[in-house]
């Protein structure tokens, strides 16, 4: 488990380091950013590194965060996507403690339909370069 987590850090970290975060899409006190470098296709799939950032804070697990680093699967054919793994933040653009880290092997990867007219639509664009 140690080195599970060790390996989820060292990752946020690196990706961290080297992201250069482009605003895409905004709405409702919330922004979402794009690391176009972290996009690598694989057939119809695209893996995508996000930034969430929040006007407000949140609760998770009682703990208050204002940014989450997202790493998304975008199924393009079927205009789905899935989480791979998550880096919550205190604080804005990914800065201050990390609230919490999860990922999600390729068995526990659910992909779910992406509505029209939603971030998450703008995001699967982006990833599968749609107009």
């Amino acid at each position: 488990m140690y080195k599970l987590i060790l390996a989820i850090l060292l990752t946020v970290i690196s990706t961290s380091a080297m992201a250069e975060w482009q605003l895409v899409t905004s709405a409702d006190g919330i922004k979402k950013y794009v690391d176009f470098k972290s996009i690598k296709k694989n057939g119809s799939k695209v893996t995508m590194w996000t930034m969430t950032d929040y006007e407000a804070s949140r609760l998770f697990s009682n703990k208050p965060y204002l940014s989450s680093k997202d790493k998304f699967s975008f199924d393009c054919k079927n205009e789905s996507q899935a989480i791979v793994s998550t880096a919550i933040y205190e604080g804005n653009m990914g800065i201050g403690q990390v609230v919490q880290t999860l990922e999600w092997s390729d068995s526990e990867k659910q992909y779910t339909a992406i509505p029209p007219d939603t971030m998450g639509e703008k995001l699967l664009k982006v990833a599968c370069k749609l107009n």
